[in-house]
């Protein structure tokens, strides 16, 4: 059995069967793998990160409301696998298929930066087919001031 990752955060709006949710991005200080995970660090200097969630599940979520997100801890390195070296991974294909189409650099580079961007569209594709966090409430809500400036 995996392991949960839970955050707990503070709706800041609601609308469109959407919900943006606050985190702080301190990282888990309960978690115990901290030297192994890099969820934190790479919001260090971010006091908050929005994340954006379905509403289906949820009709009475309301800005201010405090929610827990949970998220199976190897979903988490799926979804770090899905964003940050499937790039990598076409950007080095795309300079190998056009250093070797026509042996130059500028095609070596323009090869790179094709597979780039077809990585980075790939990644955006299949975001979809990511497990998305699993929203729980407290029985009474807990309502909260949203961040200023959170909408628009």
């Amino acid at each position: 059995m995996s392991d949960t990752l839970t955050q707990t955060g503070v709706v800041q709006w609601v609308a469109g069967g959407r919900a943006s949710v606050a985190v702080a991005t301190g990282g888990c200080s309960s978690c115990g793998k901290q030297s192994a995970c890099g969820v934190g660090k790479l919001a260090a200097g971010r006091p908050t990160t929005l994340i954006e969630i379905d509403t289906a599940d949820h009709p009475g979520l309301r800005p201010g409301q405090q929610v827990s997100l949970e998220l199976a801890a190897d979903k988490v390195a799926l979804g770090a696998l899905l964003g940050y070296l499937l790039p990598a991974l076409t950007l080095v294909l795309g300079a190998v298929i056009g250093q070797g189409a026509n042996g130059s650099d500028v095609a070596a580079a323009l090869g790179a930066g094709a597979g780039l961007a077809l990585g980075i569209l790939a990644t955006r594709l299949l975001k979809p087919l990511l497990p998305t966090p699993r929203v729980t409430t407290a029985a009474t809500p807990t309502l909260l001031k949203p961040l200023e400036n959170s909408h628009g």
